[in-house]
């Protein structure tokens, strides 16, 4: 089973910078082949910065998209499944850019296609930390092994748009409509018609609902999401924006706390995001995922 890894971002060059970078840093890169969706960022620095990592790793590819859409996310998201499709791939590990890899697992790639292989009814695998939050609200779970790894089946929450996902599924429930849009989008343009506010990953969801196909997550994860990020609608970002200060924006995370995860994968217990995490050199407002400043900036 080949997997390609799709990198999605949308003028959040200091995120795609650190989401990439953690790839690098704590993955096996050179047996990842990545392809990375642009929604047209301005910041030059980010082709630039692709262009120099593509130099390093051959698997890699830039898609720039020269506008803006109000379902570009799921623009780019057919993109990178017609990619896989094309060059043969049978999984696309799906990224935002507010993603971040926190410690080496060179078995990723081994991983997700065991627990694939083995688990036909399960059409997306996640292997990153979950927000205590949304936690509680996860519904029924099931619990199945592959070896030393445990993982969540979700009975009640369905796939979304993120995560190791069958390529074969859109063979059957077809590319995402473009007259869905991204998550709180609806600020950014023009109609799309009647159910012009119906989410793509709702639409993906409902899809593998009705096909009794589900999603998992693993209780050894090994990523985790930007505390209080800055988001982008339309536009505008909102929030407060800004380079790491240090190497990453999450602190990598030490043995002790490793050892921790290890601990709640054998008690098939979730690992959270903020029991976990911390920011690396800044202060946060809120250990949620968006931030809670009121700052507006004009994309320029």
């Amino acid at each position: 089973m080949r997997i390609l890894f799709c990198l999605l971002t949308c003028n959040r060059y200091f995120y795609f910078k650190n989401c990439l970078d953690s790839i690098i840093e704590f993955l096996p890169v050179k047996d990842i082949d990545i392809v990375i969706c642009d929604n047209n960022t301005v910041d030059s620095r980010l082709k630039k910065y692709a262009d120099r990592v593509g130099g390093e790793f051959n698997s890699l590819h830039l898609k720039r998209f020269k506008d803006r859409h109000h379902a570009e996310l799921y623009r780019a998201m057919n993109y990178g499944i017609e990619f896989a499709k094309q060059e043969g791939m049978d999984i696309i590990n799906f990224i935002q850019d507010d993603f971040q890899y926190v410690r080496k697992d060179y078995e990723i790639l081994d991983k997700a296609r065991s627990f694939l292989s083995k688990n036909k009814n399960i059409v997306q695998l996640n292997t990153n930390m979950v927000w205590k939050y949304k936690r509680k609200k996860r519904g029924r779970v099931d619990y199945v092994s592959d070896g030393d790894e445990n993982y969540a089946i979700m009975k009640d929450k369905f796939a979304c748009d993120n995560g190791f996902t069958r390529v074969s599924i859109y063979n059957k429930v077809g590319m995402y409509p473009l007259n869905k849009i991204a998550f709180k989008a609806k600020d950014h343009n023009a109609r799309a018609g009647r159910k012009k506010y119906i989410e793509g990953e709702s639409w993906f969801a409902h899809k593998c609902k009705k096909l009794k196909l589900f999603r998992a997550i693993s209780m050894n994860p090994n990523a985790a999401m930007i505390f209080d990020c800055a988001y982008v609608r339309g536009e505008y970002i909102y929030g407060e924006y800004f380079a790491p200060k240090e190497k990453f924006y999450i602190k990598p995370l030490s043995n002790e706390v490793i050892s921790d995860i290890k601990k709640n994968n054998k008690r098939m217990k979730s690992t959270c995001i903020e029991n976990t995490c911390e920011p690396w050199g800044y202060s946060v407002r809120t250990l949620g995922k968006h931030s809670l400043s009121k700052k507006k900036k004009k994309i320029k």
